[in-house]
């Protein structure tokens, strides 16, 4: 009996032990495909079948973010080397444009222009996802409130949406404070209201609530409802991925894909998260603030 207590004992012991560190690799997976590609699987030192395990996960994961950095890497560089010639072209451009006096010229250079300014935003965007992805979370800022900049970003669209006979309605009763860069908040909540305005039929809907309670209280949320054709549940992970565009609208809307990833770079880079959800019909987007 006492022999039968000691090895279920002992048996008990090394199944917890094992069940520790099984969950400690499912932790560190989950961590992984949150986003912290640095994170990599404990070891103990004993050098048994774990560690094994774990050694050889840390080898493959390191060598996955190397491919995955020097990836990011040369479209960065592209950016960055083609942005400065192409600022150039576009300034040359429009020296050429004042000396014009044919109005079909005139137009053929202002065109030009437009696809000159489209390339910048796309190269500008592209590196500033690089800055938020390979930065640390937000260490300064200062107090944000996010009643008044909904207001700004609501009032910025509204002449778009009605233009396009679209209802645009703003849900904030309350002034909600939040620790963040207002420029950067801004750009990430005008991304996603012009994706909305963007894919909404006329005569649709866009809904901006913000939810949280009042002063600095932690923890708000701002969800952009939308009654356009919304995105297939099985695409709401891809759309986050650089210059990635669902099939169909590919030859609906111009765009490079990139909208959707920078206001994921910036939520994240608040401590926040980015949730996509259907609205039935259209798109739901939750921002999460801490």
């Amino acid at each position: 009996a006492i022999t039968a207590a000691l090895a279920l004992g002992v048996g008990i012991l090394m199944s917890a032990g094992e069940k520790r560190r099984i969950e400690a690799i499912n932790q560190t997976g989950r961590e992984i495909m949150e986003g912290d590609q640095s994170r990599r699987v404990p070891t103990s030192g004993s050098g048994d079948d774990f560690d094994q395990l774990a050694a050889n996960l840390n080898r493959m994961l390191s060598r996955i973010e190397e491919l995955m950095t020097a990836v990011r890497q040369v479209s960065d560089n592209i950016a960055h080397d083609l942005r400065t010639p192409l600022t150039r072209m576009r300034n040359k451009l429009s020296q050429l444009r004042e000396g014009l006096e044919s109005s079909q010229q005139g137009q053929d250079v202002d065109r030009i222009i437009e696809d000159c300014d489209d390339l910048l935003a796309s190269f500008n965007a592209l590196l500033r996802i690089s800055t938020l992805e390979s930065g640390s979370r937000l260490a300064g800022g200062g107090e944000v409130d996010l009643q008044a900049l909904l207001r700004d970003v609501v009032e910025f669209y509204e002449p778009l949406a009605q233009q396009r006979g679209i209802a645009l309605r703003l849900d904030a009763p309350r002034p909600v404070n939040c620790r963040g860069e207002a420029d950067l908040l801004f750009q990430m909540f005008t991304n996603l209201l012009d994706n909305a305005v963007k894919y909404t039929p006329q005569q649709g809907e866009i809904s901006v609530s913000l939810l949280g309670g009042a002063g600095s209280e932690v923890g708000h949320t701002v969800v952009i409802a939308d009654s356009g054709p919304g995105i297939p549940v099985q695409e709401h992970k891809n759309v986050f991925r650089r210059f990635y565009r669902v099939e169909s609208s590919r030859s609906e809307q111009p765009g490079h894909g990139l909208g959707l990833s920078l206001a994921q770079a910036i939520a994240h880079y608040h401590g926040g998260s980015l949730e996509l959800a259907t609205n039935n019909p259209g798109l739901m987007v939750r921002v999460n603030l801490s």
